[in-house]
């Protein structure tokens, strides 16, 4: 994860994750946070945050503090978020191997994993099912590329059973 990107992530983490309480709603959020969502395109309608000192009433931030949000998928977002900004450099060597020639049994077989990796990490919107379509039918070229005898070892095949499953199932 990009260093600089820990305090904004963190911070988040702890926005989310503190249930709403008695709060007097402000209509703005700082302006880093209005900035990273809106790079990301994410609209502040889909964000409650409340921050408060320990041992205090009064809230330090409160935003939308009296909507409520079901924590667990607030985690998984997260967590989906922190595994694609680790999984990104990784697929971007690959890709920068492939493309100097790497190939070769492990090294299709590790892109198809990551690929696959990346896919069911991406989010239900419209953007996130178009490039987790994108991720599958990709991760399933670098599959068909394996030999027969490799695709028939018992972890290519569970992975070539998985893509084939991610691509007949939506994502949600």
């Amino acid at each position: 994860m990009n260093v600089s990107r820990i305090p904004l992530f963190a911070s988040l983490l702890l926005f989310i994750c503190v249930p709403p309480l008695l709060a007097r709603d402000r209509p703005y959020l700082p302006p880093e946070v209005e900035r990273a969502m809106s790079q990301r395109k994410i609209p502040g309608t889909s964000l409650s945050v409340l921050v408060r000192e320990v041992g205090r009433e009064e809230p330090l931030l409160s935003y939308n503090a009296d909507v409520p949000r079901n924590p667990a998928s607030t985690i998984k977002v997260l967590t989906t978020y922190a595994a694609l900004e680790l999984l990104g450099p990784v697929l971007d060597g690959y890709r920068a191997e492939q493309r100097a020639g790497a190939g070769g049994t492990s090294f299709q077989r590790d892109l198809a994993y990551a690929l696959f990796v990346e896919a069911i990490a991406q989010p239900a919107d419209a953007t996130g099912r178009a490039r987790r379509a994108t991720a599958l039918a990709a991760a399933q070229r670098e599959f068909d590329a394996l030999s027969s005898e490799v695709r028939q070892e018992s972890d290519v095949r569970d992975l070539g059973a998985w893509i084939a499953s991610a691509r007949a199932t939506p994502a949600s």
